[in-house]
């Protein structure tokens, strides 16, 4: 007489493979006792405990859907799918701002603004009494003279260059303060203040600021304490979550730091646009702004296409100047570059193999269980949709790392910044139910006031906020861990 039995099996498997239905044998007899019925009975199907299993799995842990059970006296059958091996972890997307790499003596927007202005002294300067170099002159023009935000400056000198453009029909009815005349130090010679100039600036302004980059970059003392904890607390988060990293920077702290992330190239530098676009699995690490590592070096499509070269010792091909402006149909020049700087980047990212990273952001935040923002100021409104469009009511956690150096600001609770009404737009999560204090506590003023690395924590959504910055997180990664 031929039994029928239903069971469920719920185990490990450390291969992550998939199986087709199989069929296994063993022989009754050589089991002490059936299986008893529970529809999650955990259990290690090896061939001690079974008799000989037919598998190459055999020894192995896994994860077993239906299983039917043919018995007979000395014969018992056993027909199983495996559908999962190996237990989902969660998706964590981290965002990594500026704010990231600024420890690691990566330049700050205020020191590429001195940067730049002590650049252009030696290249343009107004052909006047003043003699002002011609990057702070037109952040007076722009009335951005209290603005430290480089990319800010960048976006009104190219809108400056739309604006004179003189195939822009309305550059006639816009009366801009276009004087005194610029003078070439280099050339020794006086040019005008025209759309020419304008742009000659961004492009040489995005090729300064690649250059400092890489030049920080290479200096890097890389085995200091607070590297090796970066190392650490990235390297944590990789053992709890499938994580994924979407990089604002241009430098190379993280790709360093974790170098076993996917970074959208092959090991000859090739860009490998389907493995981005259908990567099932996550462990990445994309430069969706540009990377130091970036060059463009050409191929038979383009003379601009990108590459990735990872001896930052090498000749790069990068020279913005020398290269034709993309020109949006309104008339916007942006510098082809391998790095994007100012706003307009949506129109910016439409460049390969940044527009690649971009068709696929929605989707990666709609994949991702938790987010965590390191650095991030919420200045890139491309980005900050993306996240706005997400549902937050679906148990999706938001972490943010974060530097209130000013020790008299506020917690989130009394904010009215430009930052904090950013984040409460954003994520839609009302600054009035941020805790800053223990249950009996005085509410807390200022950050100053905070106990020593307390998480400011919403009450009502899963979101916190460190205010102390990613040195002090990654020193403190257990309670960060732990709050995740």
């Amino acid at each position: 007489m031929i039994r029928f039995l239903r069971m469920r099996f719920i185990l490990e498997n450390c291969s992550g493979k998939r199986s087709n239905t199989s069929v296994y044998c063993c022989d009754w007899m050589r089991r002490s006792a059936p299986p008893s019925y529970n529809s999650e009975y955990p259990a290690a199907l090896r061939s001690a405990q079974i008799g000989s299993l037919w598998s190459p799995t055999s020894g192995t842990r896994g994860t077993l859907s239906e299983i039917a059970i043919y018995c007979s006296r000395t014969l018992v059958i056993i027909e199983f799918n495996m559908h999962s091996f190996k237990k989902r972890k969660k998706k964590l997307l981290i965002i990594a701002g500026a704010g990231s790499s600024i420890p690691f003596d990566m330049p700050s927007t205020g020191d590429i603004n001195t940067l730049l202005s002590t650049y252009f002294q030696d290249c343009y300067r107004t052909d006047d009494s003043r003699s002002v170099d011609v990057y702070s002159y037109l952040r007076e023009v722009t009335n951005n003279l209290s603005n430290s935000n480089y990319e800010d400056i960048l976006y009104d000198i190219n809108l400056l260059g739309l604006i004179s453009n003189p195939l822009n029909t309305l550059s006639s009815l816009i009366n801009l303060p276009l004087s005194p005349n610029i003078r070439d130090v280099i050339f020794e010679n006086v040019i005008p203040m025209n759309h020419d100039l304008f742009t000659t600036v961004v492009k040489m302004a995005n090729d300064k600021i690649l250059e400092e980059f890489r030049a920080r970059c290479l200096r890097l003392n890389r085995n200091t304490d607070i590297f090796n904890n970066l190392k650490k607390f990235i390297n944590g988060l990789r053992y709890r979550y499938e994580v994924g990293i979407i990089n604002l920077n241009y430098d190379d702290i993280l790709s360093t730091a974790c170098p076993y992330m996917f970074n959208g190239f092959n090991d000859v530098g090739e860009f490998k646009p389907q493995e981005v676009i259908y990567k099932d699995k996550w462990n990445f690490n994309y430069n969706i702004h540009g990377s130091v590592h970036y060059d463009m070096a050409g191929d038979e499509n383009s003379i601009h296409s990108i590459k990735w070269v990872s001896d930052l010792n090498s000749d790069f091909n990068g020279n913005s100047l020398g290269r034709n402006c993309q020109v949006t149909k309104e008339g916007m020049s942006h510098p082809t570059s391998a790095i994007i700087t100012g706003y307009d980047k949506p129109n910016q990212l439409f460049r390969y193999p940044f527009s690649i990273f971009y068709s696929i952001l929605d989707r990666l935040v709609y994949e991702a269980d938790k987010y965590m923002f390191i650095g991030y100021g919420f200045n890139d409104y491309h980005l900050n949709k993306s996240f706005n469009r997400v549902s937050l009511g679906k148990n999706k956690s938001i972490f943010i790392i974060t530097l209130t150096e000013d020790k008299i600001q506020n917690p989130m609770k009394f904010r009215n910044d430009p930052w904090a009404k950013q984040v409460e737009e954003i994520f839609l999560a009302d600054k009035h139910n941020f805790i800053s204090n223990k249950v009996g506590e005085k509410s807390c003023y200022t950050i100053g006031k905070l106990r020593p690395n307390y998480i400011e924590h919403h009450k009502d959504k899963l979101f916190s906020i460190w205010h102390h910055g990613i040195l002090s997180a990654c020193e403190n990664k257990d309670q960060i861990y732990k709050y995740l």
